[in-house]
């Protein structure tokens, strides 16, 4: 990734002690690491401020902590988010880690603020190309803004929107947090049944056909 030129790489699925990003980051030499993102519902933030600076320490100005609130069909006590957010921020500034070395996977309005006051960035997925107009603005010029994109290399339109419709199906259209969202952006029910109308599809996913 480095050769190529790609300057940071978000890891999906990191745990709250951010295991096996020290891996990745001794592997490279440029290349910055980002989470995408730590679910807060899912550790203490005393062990992620614990990794972070664990990470910061040893490789200065590589490392990203992506952070999300996560979502009510996977958390039975979820309630929210946005003071949960808010705690749990609190409790990184506590424990030194600085505004600039953390961002948000903020999708509505006032979590983009939240992120805005007490982050560096956004890391939104999910999200059609519209999305970031708005999230730019309540970020401000300087913030980091990195929507996730899926991407299908394809000869045909039709075959490539049946390889990614299940993977946008299940589970995200079965997530009321990213369903409320593409709604805010004019999408129907009938886009977000029956795994996503091509409309839909077209939008969240970047199909380059060759």
């Amino acid at each position: 990734m480095e050769r190529l030129g790609f300057p940071t790489l978000w890891a999906a699925g990191a745990s709250t002690d951010l295991a096996g990003l020290t891996e990745l980051l001794e592997a490279t030499s440029t290349l910055v690491i980002g989470t995408s993102i730590v679910n807060i519902r899912a550790g203490e933030p005393t062990v992620a401020a614990a990794a972070y600076h664990a990470l910061a320490d040893r490789f200065p100005g590589r490392f990203w902590l992506g952070l999300g609130a996560g979502h009510p069909e996977h958390t039975p006590a979820f309630a929210k988010p946005l003071a949960a957010m808010n705690t749990y921020l609190d409790a990184l500034d506590e424990a030194g880690v600085p505004v600039e070395g953390r961002a948000l996977a903020a999708l509505g309005p006032k979590m983009l603020a939240l992120a805005a006051t007490r982050t560096g960035g956004a890391v939104p997925y999910l999200v059609p190309p519209a999305h970031s107009s708005p999230a730019r603005t309540a970020l401000g010029p300087s913030a980091l803004l990195a929507p996730a994109m899926k991407v299908v290399l394809d000869t045909d339109s039709a075959r490539a929107r049946a390889t990614v419709r299940p993977r946008i199906e299940n589970p995200t259209l079965r997530l009321v947090n990213y369903t409320t969202n593409l709604r805010r952006f004019g999408f129907t029910d009938a886009d977000l049944s029956g795994g996503g109308s091509d409309r839909l599809i077209d939008a969240l996913v970047a199909a380059e056909l060759f």
